[in-house]
């Protein structure tokens, strides 16, 4: 997993939060690190959870940038966190690039359950069955 965060502080939360869950996590404080971790990766992240307000290059135009670069040797899930609404956000050139949105500030509990969704394994669908 690779976080992507220019606050140290929400950058570390986040970090921890993952290696709770048993995540191997990398940190990057901005979209160009991200493109940088990308291009040099052996081997592809599963996840990336990105801030939407990043110096420079902001996380929407990132994901575009991984999706439109990388897409042959990844399919890194992406979601997008900010302080930010959800509808104002989705609004925006790029957002059809990510996978899900979070809201900061997020607990653990609606961190694990987004991540869940990303990859298909929905609560709903257990409660369902």
């Amino acid at each position: 997993m690779l976080v992507i965060d220019d606050n140290s502080s929400a950058r570390k939360i986040s970090e921890e939060y993952l290696q709770a869950f048993g995540f191997r996590t990398e940190l990057a404080v901005d979209g160009e690190t991200v493109l940088e971790k990308m291009k040099e990766a052996e081997t592809s992240y599963d996840l990336l959870l990105m801030d939407w307000k990043l110096p420079g290059i902001n996380g929407l135009e990132a994901a575009q940038k991984i999706r439109e670069e990388y897409a042959v040797q990844t399919r890194s899930e992406i979601i997008l966190v900010s302080a930010f609404d959800r509808e104002e956000i989705m609004t925006e050139p790029g957002s059809r690039y990510i996978s899900d949105f979070l809201i900061k500030p997020f607990s653990p509990s609606s961190l694990f359950d987004t991540i869940m969704d990303v990859f298909g394994y929905s609560g709903r669908d257990i409660v369902q069955e």
